[in-house]
């Protein structure tokens, strides 16, 4: 098939017709009604889908948004979808019988609409329950005095701020109940009940230790509110009846010689690679970043503009005119955003294309030299890093090491050795941003804090930006506050999630200086 026939075969079809109606009757540009299209198809597929998981049905309901008061009429409704027949409903049936189970339910779908920003009345649940509003109430009222959070439209708006999910659920895993019971009884995924009981045996553990609850929060790194709500938990059930369903959630927390264990803090999720990041930083991506900066539009419509903008470059320029043999171009980080951006994801930085020249005949003849492997390595890696700051880019450590073919490890270590016979060091990221794994920047910080100085102050001294800053003396408050829970350094301390490199050095920072030490234990 030729391209013009394909052509009138795409306007001829059905969603074109409301594409065009979109353009002519609602004044959409066409980058504006193809994304309105695909959110209609979306809305389609959700509520018209023959492939809903068994058990399920579409329900509109009031947006959770809404104030009370307002008429029905006039509020913004959501298509959610609930859950009537769970593999669980059987079970609870059969071992605590019809009226449990109907209250299961009750409490189920209350809270599966509001996880999907709704909130379901009392007419909603009689009308899916095929029952009548006094049960549904009676049902809710029990559930309440049970210590359960139903959050019906009524509850919700008389309660003036959103429940939470921290104390039904803390309560069932503090009285033995199982996940797949749980997930039947409240609605929720596996994964979000294992997050609150990750929270909660960490409040245990340390509870049990002696902290006190402002310790807590920071050790833990929860609200006041999620710290008052897990230790409310731990009175009620810290009790013979109760205590080795609290020994399971800690034992996680506990090694066997007392100090905290390796589960005290959820994984890490694995990012991208370097190679899958170099692969996404394309010319379709900095141009999409670009009109969503300097147009103010939204990402999927400057996604769909810049992949024609892309698709049109790549017909008109030929590739390849601006290089000269050795030479490649790469999209970076920008330098110029580095001062508000350090220390966050890379992933809405704007980029730039840099040169760089790998293979050209002055670094071949750094490869042909007698010098070392490391020190080649170091001294290309510099010069290319150099290349691209010139033209307002920046490089990680990582995406040299790609480009040169050895691991970040390897470089890192050679740049070390080549930063100690520098004036200027290599202007790398992790240099630049302070977003490596070095932790000579965290020092001074940490130090200057020690002597006195105010945020802004140190700000000013060390060039970061105040979320970077404060990161660091955050983490340096939670291990010192740690040392003191602990009433010293354990050998054996496990990695908080800033990684095990740096909880390493901030430890030995703290046994180097002993008057931070005392402080801490103080």
């Amino acid at each position: 098939m030729d391209q013009a026939t394909a052509n009138r075969l795409s306007v001829k079809h059905p969603e074109n017709s409301l594409r065009q109606n979109l353009m002519e009757q609602v004044g959409l540009s066409p980058a504006q009604a193809d994304v309105s299209l695909e959110i209609f198809l979306s809305w389609a597929r959700v509520n018209f889908s023959t492939c809903r998981p068994t058990g399920q049905i579409v329900r509109t309901a009031v947006s959770a948004d809404e104030p009370a008061g307002k008429p029905l009429c006039h509020c913004q409704t959501r298509e959610v979808n609930l859950t009537v027949d769970h593999r669980r409903d059987a079970d609870i049936q059969h071992r605590h019988g019809t009226v449990a189970l109907r209250k299961a339910k009750v409490l189920r779908l209350s809270w599966e609409a509001y996880e999907q920003g709704a909130l379901l009345s009392y007419e909603d649940l009689a009308s899916i329950l095929v029952m009548d509003r006094s049960s549904i109430k009676r049902f809710v009222s029990d559930l309440r005095q049970m210590g359960f959070v139903v959050p019906t439209r009524g509850a919700l708006k008389d309660m003036g701020r959103a429940p939470s999910h921290k104390e039904p659920i803390g309560r069932l895993l503090c009285r033995g109940y199982v996940y797949t019971e749980i997930c039947a009884i409240t609605g929720h995924t596996e994964g979000s009940i294992e997050r609150y009981a990750l929270d909660l045996g960490r409040v245990i553990a340390l509870r049990d230790l002696g902290a006190a609850p402002n310790d807590i929060r920071i050790v833990a790194d929860l609200s006041e509110s999620a710290v008052s709500i897990y230790l409310s938990l731990y009175e009620q059930h810290n009790t013979d009846e109760f205590r080795p369903h609290l020994d399971t959630l800690k034992r996680r927390f506990e090694a066997s010689d007392g100090s905290m264990g390796s589960g005290r803090y959820a994984s890490r999720p694995a990012g991208p690679s370097a190679i899958e990041r170099m692969r996404d930083n394309d010319f379709c991506r900095a141009t999409s970043r670009s009109l969503q900066q300097d147009l103010a539009i939204t990402e999927p419509v400057a996604d769909l503009v810049a992949g024609k903008v892309a698709a049109l470059a790549e017909q008109t320029f030929a590739p390849g005119e601006r290089l000269e043999p050795g030479q490649t171009v790469m999209l970076v980080d920008s330098v110029a955003s580095a001062p508000k951006l350090s220390g966050n994801k890379s992933q809405g930085r704007p980029l730039v294309p840099v040169v760089l020249s790998p293979w050209t005949a002055d670094k071949l003849d750094i490869w042909s030299s007698q010098r070392s492997m490391k020190d080649k390595r170091a001294l290309i890696a510099d010069a290319l890093a150099r290349e691209a700051r010139q033209q307002g880019g920046t490089m990680t450590v990582t995406c040299l090491a790609v480009l040169l073919g050895t691991s970040a490890s390897v470089l890192a270590e050679a740049l070390a050795g080549l930063r100690q016979q520098q004036q200027d060091p290599t202007p790398i990221k992790g240099i630049t941003e302070d977003a490596g794994a070095t932790l000579t920047h965290k020092e001074v910080i940490c130090d200057l804090h020690d002597q006195g100085f105010t945020p802004p102050e140190i700000s000013v001294i060390t060039l970061h930006a105040p979320e970077s800053r404060d990161r660091y003396l955050k983490t340096n408050l939670r291990v010192e506050t740690l040392v003191k829970i602990l009433e010293g350094i354990p050998d054996d301390m496990e990695p908080a999630p800033s990684g095990e490199k740096e909880l390493t050095a901030k430890r030995d920072l703290l046994s180097h200086q002993p008057e931070r030490l005392t402080r801490a234990r103080s």
